[in-house]
């Protein structure tokens, strides 16, 4: 006879039930998520995700980079336009140009005497400088004659300023002298100085008569006037 303990046990083993290997639930358990897996063939949620952002990103990256070569291109033609601009202005700046003028009104009859203290005036100013144009005109010539030669414009302004005879010289068809007529020194593009020619170009101010010379007018007892001289610099 067994022990009553050994019976108990017994008993007990065979009213347990018994429990399924781990084994096999195992083997169950990845059958079953096999069998839905293959019976729902529908892709999981986070591939889709994944698939998503991906396209999203490469997007982003094409609109980016088209925008950045849109704004390069516009740079580099504001910055060719911007040069060009800055070349044009440059070659069309204008130098600023001075000038030294004589300019008195002359009446027919009278002798010239506040014209000559402007001429001792305007003489003293001929200075050396780089003279570029010297016009003779008037009331009957208002576009008047010129000298363009720098060297000759040089030679009259040293001439007239130190009270010395130059020339005569010929510049633009026209022959140029300065020479002394009376107590002063006058400008003269008729070719001589202190003589009285019709029409004539001569300017005498300081002499202590009417014959004060005239522009493209008699230069004795020349009509009422206006008589100008310009050194441009």
């Amino acid at each position: 006879m067994r022990p009553p303990e050994q019976l108990q046990k017994d008993s007990n083993n065979q009213h347990q039930p018994k429990k399924q290997s781990d084994k096999n639930l195992f083997k169950s358990d990845v059958w079953n998520e096999s069998h839905e897996f293959k019976s729902n063939p529908q892709r999981p949620f986070y591939f889709s995700n994944r698939y998503t952002f991906a396209t999203a990103l490469i997007m982003s990256l094409l609109i980016c980079g088209i925008c950045l070569a849109v704004v390069v291109t516009l740079w580099l033609t504001s910055g060719s336009t911007e040069t060009y601009s800055s070349a044009v202005i440059t070659s069309t700046a204008t130098v600023a140009t001075r000038t030294i003028t004589y300019s008195q009104n002359f009446t027919f009859g009278l002798t010239a005497t506040a014209q000559c203290t402007a001429w001792t005036s305007f003489v003293t100013q001929l200075i050396v400088q780089p003279y570029i144009l010297l016009t003779m005109s008037g009331t009957f010539n208002p576009i008047g004659v010129s000298v363009t030669n720098t060297t000759v414009i040089a030679n009259i302004a040293l001439a007239l300023r130190t009270s010395t005879r130059y020339g005569p010289v010929t510049s633009n068809s026209l022959s140029w002298a300065v020479g002394l007529c009376g107590p002063s020194y006058e400008l003269s593009a008729s070719g001589t100085t202190c003589m009285c020619t019709s029409p004539g170009y001569a300017i005498r101010p300081c002499l202590t008569n009417q014959n004060y010379g005239g522009i493209n007018t008699t230069t004795c007892y020349g009509p009422t006037q206006t008589m100008t001289v310009i050194f441009q610099y």
